[in-house]
């Protein structure tokens, strides 16, 4: 049998590990020892203490989560690692090390321990209370507590790094208070916020500057090392392009866009300049569900067949808050998707399919759902499955579950004390969490910390290395999340494949366009030319965006046509004389519709969203890549737009593959998207 041994020190204890194709633990005191409190024929590890938020269940015999621990060895063996873990990385480090310093400051706390206790036995011996003070002269001057604020702490500061904070909202809050916290660490420069009001009174009250534009803390002598981006949800990408492209290192919320093809340019672009760029999926950092991968890695539970994960939010978010979150899918289900890419190695599955409802009338009306289900099918023969509401009764709730060939790994919901009430009534538990920000609260820490060491580790770390190849999920998680929304959309499975491709093809230079012939009568310049030079992705989805949430009122087609003074009626009998017969019927009667959508150019019914008549022609053609020379009028009216130069949107299959399908085409804007 080979075996792998470990042996802790403390005091006259020894905690003796042998790993291999079986595992005992032994106790030893003064060279005897006691049996061990459990052996197995496979691996299996107690949980680090009496309330872990995990289980592990399989072998010949299980753990039940009402079994206390031996002892300490067991209640702290994880605690003992991290403790070794820590002291070995600081010898390394080396004297001249930023950790090497804090330990120095950190040490000095020694002497006062060591007083407390000494009172404190005097105080058992005299039988008195004694006063603490009478042993403050006990030992050295310089190591006391004052000695933290010596010019020697100061200089561990030299080499924090300065951070600006963008977005002073709720998620901004936590991240701002996890910068606060670590002092020698990072330091809070700059605060921006569009509110002006707000970023300069937090500015005032942290000690920082403030300015309503990321510019100022790009550039100049005040320039910051790393941006946090925590704004509203659709802001996230051009912040994040803003910071990459001035060479700073990024920390952002989710998501870092709604569109696959957006992702993916900010990835590629942190990998071309080889920066720091971490989107905040936070429980990545949770101890808990860190500890469950580290098991499922370790090949506990072997082979993986099921994961399992629960998210029930508490309180119902704000409406003014879903209204722009991009809907569950983009907003919170995506979370459950990165764990799912987390716990499974970075499996990409094959296909979805998600149901789900809104109970809220509001969300309804925003044609999105509060709870839903989502089954994923994977290559490898995995299945998972995500369950997910915006609301529960009682308090936060988040678990997962792995089932695998030789047993299970439980990650349970945290609640706010590990205390038991057990009376003649029965047992009473505490509550859960409340809602995320408690529940997470030591995650945020530790993944700015982690940041923030990774900025601090260069370009050349292996930490960063490692962090260039976990960028690369991003696209792959967003694709699994547009999949699992289009598959609840249509009441359909769909297959994530089918989804537009996350790799960036090679750029190619913009095809040179040719105008094509102009039909006799067609007139050499026209609101064409003004739609081909404006028609840009960005205009597009902004009026999708704008329009087809279908809130602007209720008008029937009777109604609209008579607004439209006939016009649609003379479309559709020019239509008829040229194409008579029942047999071209539905032509007459698309060329009746056709026009309907004009209407968003009216005053009378958008307001100060009617649109220029450019907007609402019905010239048709994709935006997203090259206009194809020999199927679109005035071509060379595309040469002013935009996106014509584009390094993507400018070549010939631009964000689409070839072959990809009409449907899968992002068109233009007219009159006749008021029919999607």
């Amino acid at each position: 049998m080979t075996t792998r041994c470990r042996a802790l020190l403390s005091d006259s204890w020894y905690f003796l590990e042998v790993s291999g194709l079986c595992q005992v633990r032994f106790c030893f005191a003064s060279l005897e020892w006691s049996p061990p409190r459990f052996c197995s024929a496979r691996r299996i590890r107690p949980p680090p203490r009496f309330c872990s938020k995990w289980l592990l269940v399989g072998g010949l015999i299980g753990l039940k989560s009402s079994q206390a621990m031996h002892s300490f060895p067991q209640r702290y063996l994880q605690a003992y690692r991290s403790e070794l873990t820590e002291f070995i990385e600081l010898v390394r480090a080396g004297p001249e090390s930023e950790m090497h310093r804090l330990e120095q400051q950190a040490m000095l706390r020694h002497p006062n321990v060591v007083r407390t206790t000494i009172t404190a036995e005097m105080s058992w011996k005299q039988g008195k209370t004694v006063n603490l003070a009478e042993l403050m002269n006990f030992g050295s001057d310089n190591l006391q507590v004052a000695a933290i604020c010596s010019p020697e702490a100061e200089l561990a500061m030299k080499d924090v790094v300065k951070v600006a904070l963008v977005g002073l909202g709720r998620a901004g809050h936590f991240h701002m208070e996890s910068v606060l916290q670590l002092p020698g660490i990072v330091r809070l420069a700059w605060v921006i916020d569009i509110d002006t009001e707000k970023a300069k009174r937090i500015a005032t009250e942290k000690g920082c500057r403030w300015s309503s534009s990321l510019d100022a803390a790009l550039a100049g002598p005040d320039a910051v090392d790393a941006v946090i981006i925590a704004s509203a949800t659709d802001t996230h990408f051009p912040y994040i392009m803003q910071a990459l492209n001035a060479d700073k290192a990024v920390l952002a919320e989710k998501p870092i866009s709604h569109e696959l093809n957006e992702v993916v340019e900010a990835v590629e672009l942190a990998k071309q300049k080889n920066l720091a760029f971490v989107c905040g999926y936070q429980r990545r950092a949770d101890r808990h569900f860190r500890e469950l991968k580290r098991q499922l890695d370790a090949g506990a539970i072997g082979n993986l067949k099921l994961l399992k994960t629960c998210s029930r939010d508490n309180p119902i978010p704000p409406m003014e808050y879903l209204r722009t979150s991009g809907g569950i899918f983009h907003d919170m289900l995506i979370h459950d998707f990165d764990m799912l890419d987390f716990l499974s190695g970075g499996q990409i599955p094959e296909s979805v399919t998600a149901t789900g409802h809104a109970y809220h009338p509001e969300i309804k009306a925003m044609g999105d759902v509060d709870t839903c289900a989502v089954m994923f099918k994977y290559p490898s023969g995995l299945i998972a499955m995500v369950d997910t509401s915006r609301d529960a009764s009682y308090g936060y709730d988040q678990r997962i579950e792995a089932f695998g060939e030789q047993g299970m790994l439980s990650a349970k919901n945290n609640l706010t004390s590990t205390i038991e009430l057990a009376t003649a009534d029965g047992h009473l538990m505490p509550p859960a969490m409340y809602s995320f920000p408690q529940r997470y609260h030591e995650a945020y820490r530790s993944e700015l910390t982690e940041f923030i060491e990774l900025v601090r580790a260069g370009p050349e770390s292996k930490m960063h290395r490692l962090e260039q190849q976990a960028m690369l999920r991003h696209p792959n998680v967003v694709r699994t999340t547009i999949a699992a929304e289009m598959s609840w959309k249509q009441g359909m499975t769909v297959q994530v494949a089918s989804i537009q491709p996350h790799v960036l093809p090679t750029p190619e230079p913009p095809q040179k366009l040719l105008r094509t012939q102009v039909p006799e009568g067609y007139p050499q310049t026209s609101a064409s030319d003004e739609k081909h030079a404006k028609q840009t992705m960005a205009f597009v989805k902004g009026q999708q965006e704008r329009w087809l949430k279908f809130n602007k009122g209720e008008k029937s087609i009777m109604d609209v046509l008579k607004f439209l003074d006939d016009e649609p009626f003379q479309r559709a009998e020019c239509i008829r004389a040229s194409w008579p017969g029942e047999e071209y019927e539905w032509f007459h009667l698309v060329g009746l519709l056709h026009n309907l959508g004009k209407i968003m150019a009216a005053p009378e019914v958008a307001g100060q969203e009617a649109l220029d008549q450019w907007a609402v022609l019905g010239d048709t053609f994709p935006v997203g890549c090259a206009p194809a020379e020999d199927a679109c009028l005035l071509p060379e009216a595309f040469k002013t737009n935009p996106d014509y130069s584009h390094p993507l949107y400018g070549t010939k299959n631009g964000i689409y593959k070839a072959g990809c399908g009409i449907s899968n085409l992002i068109m233009s804007w007219g009159k006749d998207e008021c029919f999607a």
